[in-house]
């Protein structure tokens, strides 16, 4: 049976929501919106109080903060805070990738205290009142993660920096994102080499990655560490999707590295593959757009959800995703709102009901890494290829495909015009 439940990571960057980012927004609210929309319950991945004040702000100034009290009472909107920060930094020309904690937060929960107590709640909530009720919803249902429970994933993370084919995609997966917004035409192909040389790796990405910062501003800027620091954040949404065992609801373009370490997980595991991808046109508003650019609010999300609740329940109840039924559900809904702001959008949803992606990209679990790191990494794999076998079968959904989504559409639309 399919998860009734969805992870969102909610802090845009270079790789995840970058147009958000660029416009100077601490949260993908849009994201968040949609998910909603699709399941019954959102856990809304955070790592600062200020992304969490940034959703009160988005609910309170629409008059909606009472609602959003609801949604977290109920347990339908669930924090899942990371008490730590996972960096990428190099120490004697080695790169490698930690989790950083103080004292306080690897003692005890900081939620309270560091986000829900913090100035930054204060000033989006304004009343007292209003937010000792925010707090209390809040805790009801909330989930704090310390930096021991993630380990082996940062090293399953160095090992993809370490291989030029996984480094190689790491790269491409983000300039097939950006490349039009970087004033290119098509996406360059990315060809990483990587030197060894007394025991030390040197990378050669093939690609000045200033141009990230000179075309897209500093908010986009590309450092050699980023793409590792890309690798840790899909082993660590991974990781917290498999322990909810719920499905994933990310934005662009992590997710097509995401897709690529589920079926890593699924190979080991020897799942048979079963990849639905859905390419269709629908008259259903693209919510997570309009709700970022500010066009409709959550009064119109909650409608789009109420009306939702047949196909939640559907899609909570199907292996694998019909292409038929979901457009007409889409219509469905779409028709039946009560507010007039509906073009057609590119519809993606993909979903891995078990192990291997197809395409080249698999070359092997862990390739030519050895050693103690390949330990490390391997065990993080092994545990994801568990969660397979104990029936897991996430599905990702957002925009992951957008790029390839587009390319179809304009190829059919060629070949019937």
């Amino acid at each position: 049976m399919a998860s009734d439940s969805v992870f969102v990571p909610l802090e845009p960057w270079v790789y995840h929501s970058p147009e958000v980012r660029r416009e100077g927004k601490v949260i993908d609210v849009g994201l968040l919106a949609e998910a909603l929309i699709y399941y019954d319950r959102v856990y809304f991945a955070i790592t600062s109080d200020e992304q969490f004040a940034a959703l009160v702000l988005w609910f309170r100034s629409q008059g909606m903060a009472e609602e959003l009290i609801s949604l977290l009472r109920d347990g339908v909107l669930v924090p899942y805070y990371y008490a730590f920060v996972t960096l990428a930094g190099t120490n004697n020309g080695v790169w490698g990738v930690v989790n950083i904690q103080d004292e306080e937060q690897s003692q005890g929960p900081v939620f309270e205290q560091r986000v829900l107590r913090s100035g930054r709640l204060q000033a989006s909530t304004r009343k007292n009142s209003l937010r000792e009720r925010v707090v209390a919803a809040a805790l009801e249902h909330h989930i704090e993660i310390k930096a021991a429970d993630f380990g082996p994933g940062l090293r399953n993370a160095e090992s993809d920096i370490r291989q030029p084919d996984r480094a190689s995609l790491l790269l491409q997966v983000l300039m097939d994102e950006l490349y039009p917004s970087l004033g290119m035409v098509s996406p360059p192909r990315v060809d990483v080499a990587i030197e060894e040389m007394s025991g030390l790796q040197t990378i050669h990405w093939g690609i000045d990655l200033r141009i990230f910062e000179q075309r897209l501003g500093p908010s986009l800027a590309v450092a050699p560490g980023t793409p590792l620091a890309a690798a840790a954040f899909a082993t660590k949404t991974i990781w917290s999707a498999s322990r909810l065992r719920s499905d994933l609801y990310v934005g662009a373009p992590i997710g097509d590295f995401l897709q690529y370490k589920l079926a890593e997980g699924g190979k080991v595991a020897k799942s048979k593959l079963i990849l639905d991808t859905l390419v269709a046109e629908v008259g259903f508003p693209n919510v997570r757009m309009l709700v970022n650019t500010g066009q409709i609010g959550f009064r119109e999300v909650a409608d789009l959800r109420t009306r939702a609740r047949r196909f939640r329940e559907w899609l909570r109840t199907e292996s694998s995703l019909d292409r038929n039924a979901l457009i007409a559900y889409h219509e469905e809904i779409a028709v039946g709102s009560s507010w007039s702001r509906v073009g057609r959008r590119a519809l993606s949803a993909s979903g891995v009901v078990g192990g291997v992606a197809a395409g080249a990209l698999l070359a092997g679990p862990l390739g030519a890494v050895g050693g103690a790191l390949a330990g490390e990494a391997l065990k993080y794999i092994v545990d994801l290829a568990a969660k397979f076998d104990e029936g897991w079968r996430p599905r990702v959904f957002g925009d992951w495909a957008r790029a390839r989504i587009e390319r179809a559409l304009a190829e059919t639309r060629r070949s019937s015009g």
